[in-house]
């Protein structure tokens, strides 16, 4: 558009903070769809109550995303 990168930013920030919200959509890839992002967060709140309650570490998250 011709503009530097400086104008982009402010011109982005002063749009979010006229609309509160993000001024375009946010998708995910094919990859991490909606289904699969929310059997991941199944599978995570199942492994949490097996184990007691006990919070999972980051590790033990990151494992259960990259298996899936």
């Amino acid at each position: 558009f011709g503009m530097s990168m400086s104008t982009a930013i402010n011109l982005f920030a002063k749009t979010v903070i006229r609309e509160k919200r993000i001024p375009f959509a946010i998708m995910s890839t094919d990859k991490y769809n909606e289904t699969k992002g929310m059997s991941l967060v199944n599978k995570i709140n199942e492994d949490y109550k097996k184990n007691g309650g006990k919070e999972l570490t980051l590790d033990e998250i990151n494992k259960i995303i990259y298996e899936e």
